[in-house]
């Protein structure tokens, strides 16, 4: 309070700005049932508000590989009929949250992350069960960010800019303004009553707060309601359980969120009303638009960083005693080199799965080049990264680029255990079975005279453990060139390193191998792979694991894959081609009433 009362501020203006915030937040709160718009008849509204669907599907391991609960994929389904699983309605991921609302008001503020976390049961983030928590957070959010828009309007929108601040004519360029703004923030046309009720909480805010407060509320009243917060996914008017193609505005909206993690443009919009995306040709055609565009990268670094699990860069630590050159400036410095990997992957090397597996170029500041070892020459100007061409007997490909080696790793020694159950379980596709609970995972101490292989291997005498850690530790072994920095050596101390190891159960790709390099130009090979790759994808973009209701869609997924020499893009184009992302199944039962719908 001293502070404020230095900036002149009173404690009764205190109050007062306190005042305004509830009422302004008490009106939002109260006016969602408005901007629910027909709750209770509106069948969408009334299933995402009431029931929140959450329905994560689960893994069953059996032994030390498992497969979906749904059974596994088979062969022989009658694919000239369309057949998809029944799907929940779900909510913006954190991440789709802020950079729709960056598209939205042009701000760079990001307040998802301190939202309550996603679901990532199937690998990917989902936005499951909205708790009590979330909404608030969301309605805070939602305040905030309207209030940021009327203090600078223009930059939300131009003619918003130029309105009066009263009378019939500001009413009359908001009410305009508003029904641009939430054709883009609904991903859908809006009708009459919705805008009308947003309408009724701009004069509410001029009541208590002026023009500014209006353009808060109204804002805030988008921002809040379940039409902007939640996927909205039409159903086919055909009878329960029948599958039929979603409209325009739901692939639209699909499409967006796969490549660009974002809301649809008005272009999108456009070719949606238009009945451009009601065949696959068409959605063809506008994710081939959507691939060119910048905010494509978006989309590709999001699925990298879930995938790969980069988040956990942000919270490395490596024992400085022992890690020569570690330094907390560097967790940016790997994050930013990976997200150059794929970018290069993507564009110079036109999508290819064998150069993602295989390619031997590493992007480095001068940081990240210092503490690899590496001579860092002519950055590239605009991003300040050098790029590393590395000897191909040391660097293949995704699986030893510094960034991951570095995430799977200890503080002070390489880790073999997490980088075995990485490929076998995202390279894969297995499902391994969580270690007995009593069970002790802490690593082995350094010690003299031993390798980490020497010291790791030690753990494979408990009976309990060495099932699974056959399949593990054999992969994880290969990577012992790569030390906790994921910097390239020959020797641990003064004993020679032994990377050989074997592949086990992962049908074309067994057998032994020398190094994570061969391993990785085996894996660039295998079938598994291919297949696992396509599986990843099409999990990011569908947001659940496939079902056996997929069957067709991944086995048109995985042939237009292999047709397109293991383009990347081409899979992301084949995948906005299946039934799974075109199409939806009608809900059978009303999941609020059990009734039929």
């Amino acid at each position: 309070m001293q502070v404020l009362h230095a900036l002149g501020v009173t404690r009764a203006g205190v109050r007062e700005m306190s005042r305004r915030r509830r009422a302004r937040k008490v009106g939002i709160m109260e006016a969602r049932h408005v901007t629910q718009l027909r709750a209770p008849t509106d069948r969408w509204a009334r299933r995402a508000i009431t029931t929140l669907i959450a329905a994560p599907l689960a893994l069953t391991a059996v032994a030390c590989t498992g497969e979906l609960d749904a059974g596994p994929i088979t062969a022989g389904a009658a694919c000239a009929t369309p057949d998809v699983p029944l799907e929940p309605i779900g909510r913006l991921t954190r991440v789709e949250y802020d950079y729709t609302v960056r598209d939205l008001l042009h701000v760079g503020t990001s307040p998802a992350p301190g939202f309550a976390a996603d679901d990532g049961t199937t690998g990917f983030e989902v936005g499951g069960t909205v708790s009590p928590l979330l909404a608030e957070q969301y309605v805070d959010a939602a305040l905030a960010l309207g209030e940021r828009a009327a203090d600078d309007p223009a930059a939300v929108d131009a003619a918003l800019g130029r309105c009066p601040t009263s009378g019939s004519e500001a009413e009359a360029c908001v009410e305009d303004f508003l029904e641009r703004f939430t054709r883009l923030a609904f991903r859908a046309p809006t009708d009459r009553v919705e805008i009308d009720a947003l309408m009724a909480l701009y004069r509410e805010g001029v009541a208590i707060e002026g023009h500014r407060g209006g353009l808060t509320a109204a804002i805030a009243g988008v921002l809040s309601s379940p039409r902007f917060l939640y996927h909205r996914e039409s159903e086919p008017a055909l009878d329960a359980g029948a599958v039929g193609a979603l409209d325009g505005t739901t692939v639209a909206s699909r499409l967006s969120y796969f490549f660009w993690r974002s809301m649809p443009d008005e272009a999108l919009l456009d070719d949606a009303e238009e009945g451009m995306l009601d065949e696959p040709e068409g959605i063809e055609s506008a994710a081939r638009r959507m691939i060119e565009d910048p905010r494509f990268e978006r989309g590709t670094h999001d699925f990298v960083r879930q995938w790969l699990g980069l988040d956990g860069l942000s919270r490395l630590t490596k024992d400085d005693a022992i890690v020569p050159g570690w330094q907390t400036e560097l967790r940016a410095s790997l994050r930013t080199s990976m997200d150059a990997f794929v970018d290069h992957v993507m564009t110079e090397e036109e999508g290819s799965f064998e150069a993602l597996m295989t390619s031997n170029v590493v992007f480095a500041d001068e940081a990240l080049a210092g503490a690899l070892g590496e001579t860092f020459t002519s950055p590239d100007p605009e991003t300040g990264l050098a790029r590393l061409t590395l000897p191909a007997s040391e660097r293949a490909g995704l699986l030893t680029q510094p960034a991951l080696m570095a995430l799977l790793a200890k503080p002070n020694q390489s880790d073999p255990i997490h980088r075995g159950v990485f490929v076998r379980t995202r390279v894969l596709c297995d499902v391994l079975e969580a270690p007995p609970a009593d069970v002790d995972l802490t690593p082995p101490d350094l010690a003299p005279g031993l390798t980490t292989r020497q010291r790791f291997d030690m753990h494979r005498t408990e009976p309990r453990c060495a099932a699974c850690h056959t399949l593990i530790d054999p992969i994880g072994y290969g990577f012992e060139h790569y030390d906790a920095m994921g910097v390239f050596r020959t020797h641990e101390g003064e004993l020679s390193i032994d990377a050989r190891g074997e592949v086990f159960d992962g049908e074309d790709a067994n057998g032994a191998f020398d190094g994570a390099v061969e391993l990785s130009e085996r894996l660039a090979q295998s079938r598994v792979a291919q297949r696992c790759m396509a599986r990843q994808v099409f999990r990011f973009a569908v947001g659940r694991i496939e079902q056996n209701r997929d069957t067709c869609s991944t086995r048109v997924l995985d042939h237009a894959f292999s047709r397109s020499d293991l383009d990347l893009r081409e899979l992301m184009i084949a995948i906005v081609r299946t039934d799974a992302f075109r199409m939806r199944r009608v809900q059978e039962h009303d999941p609020v009433t059990g009734s039929e719908p």
